[in-house]
């Protein structure tokens, strides 16, 4: 497939070149009439394949992009109402519209080159699989993405030297609701950058010593909730209205943190917890609901980075004492060295209790 002329406000564009290239494609749809249209497809190829080289007369720049995706399958359902009106999704939604697909691949890789007024950027990126699942309906909208071995590079234009990063896993996922409904609906947020690694040269700006740990760097936070939603989110109207402030968006119920986990450099935060909100309530922590709950938490080598960063003269000691003491604060000695954990609760009154020691 190929894009061989483009005009814009009636004039032509010089494309260069747009071009996407599958080999081996096969696939099925299977379709079901009746009140809704059901489909089913799948479809898989060898190999897609992409090149585009786009210029802009306006800013002399130029935008070059080349790459593939290897093994590429795609496995989805549909419902389709028999009245279908793309302007006003909610109405469709009410009245059966669905999807839920995944995209899948077994390794894929983009070279990318970005001339900004004779200032040029090379790009050069890699992954050994990876997934995007969306679903849509009445109840909720949801995201996942999922990435392995990921690796790029990148050089040239405001650059002042080359940059390697590495990931071994990376992950995104959404869910939420998207019609209004007097009742709590689920929700759900997710991201992970796990095992991540950067160059030496990026290393050696600020830690030329090598004094810090090399050890590859995760951060991950997963959240489960309940809310209220009080207007249809595909709306334009009443998403108008919510701008505004003529209807309140929803209501905030409930949020699990079902783990959070920073850990680089030596030194590595936990966590996990859950707390509940009292919307009638909006005076004990001015105009937010008043939550009720838990967090625990655990950190590990906390004392000894701050002792590595203030040898390196990134810290200086007076700020790395006051870290020190908020948290002597806010945490306990736990088991192991260099181990600190804490609790922090806030209770049906309002009081707010770190380790059982009151703090408000």
């Amino acid at each position: 497939m190929a894009m061989t002329s483009l005009l814009v406000d009636g004039n032509p564009v010089d494309l260069g070149k747009f071009e996407m290239m599958m080999k081996n494609v096969i696939g099925s749809s299977n379709m079901k009439t009746g009140n809704l249209r059901n489909i089913s497809q799948k479809m898989q190829a060898d190999i897609l394949n992409y090149d585009i080289d786009f210029k802009d007369p306006k800013q002399k720049g130029a935008f070059q992009m080349k790459g593939a995706l290897n093994a590429l399958k795609f496995d989805g359902i549909g419902s389709y109402p028999s009245e279908m009106n793309v302007d006003d999704m909610a109405a469709m939604l009410k009245a059966g519209f669905g999807f839920d697909g995944t995209f899948a691949y077994e390794g894929g890789e983009t070279m990318m080159n970005v001339d900004e007024k004779g200032k040029q950027t090379d790009i050069r990126s890699s992954s050994d699989s990876g997934t995007l699942s969306v679903s849509m309906g009445a109840d909720n909208l949801s995201y996942v993405a999922t990435a392995k071995g990921l690796s790029m590079n990148m050089a040239g234009g405001d650059i002042p030297f080359p940059v390697g990063l590495d990931m071994a896993e990376g992950s995104f996922n959404l869910s939420m609701p998207v019609t209004q409904n007097d009742q709590e609906q689920d929700f759900a947020f997710g991201f992970k950058m796990g095992d991540f690694t950067m160059s030496d040269m990026i290393w050696g700006i600020f830690d030329p010593a090598a004094q810090l740990p090399r050890d590859p760097a995760t951060v991950a936070i997963d959240l489960t909730g309940k809310v209220k939603l009080l207007f249809d989110l595909l709306d334009t109207k009443q998403m108008t209205a919510v701008e505004s402030g003529e209807i309140a968006p929803g209501e905030l119920n409930a949020v699990t943190l079902n783990n959070i986990t920073v850990s680089a450099v030596g030194a590595a935060l936990t966590g996990s917890g859950d707390f509940t909100f009292d919307n009638s309530d909006l005076e004990t922590f001015d105009g937010m609901p008043a939550p009720t709950g838990a967090i625990d938490l655990k950190l590990v080598g906390g004392n000894g980075l701050l002792d590595k960063l203030v040898a390196m003269g990134m810290l200086p000691e007076d700020q790395a004492m006051g870290a020190r003491m908020m948290m002597g604060l806010f945490a306990v000695a736990g088991a192991g060295e260099d181990t600190l954990t804490s609790k922090i609760e806030v209770n049906d009154q309002g009081h707010v209790m770190a380790n059982g020691q009151r703090l408000k």
